[in-house]
């Protein structure tokens, strides 16, 4: 597993997205605007 800052986040050119598998540390709506529709399993947000 890896952790990506949410501008690594960009279309894949490979069959295995970058973002698969990881965790992606930055904010939540603007990463989840980055994502394919239903390509997301959970989401833990951990407000202060």
């Amino acid at each position: 597993m890896s952790v990506l800052s949410l501008a690594d986040i960009r279309p894949a050119a490979s069959k295995r997205p970058a973002w698969l598998n990881s965790i992606i540390k930055g904010d939540c709506v603007a990463a989840l605007e980055k994502l394919p529709e239903h390509s997301v399993d959970v989401i833990f947000a951990d407000p202060p």
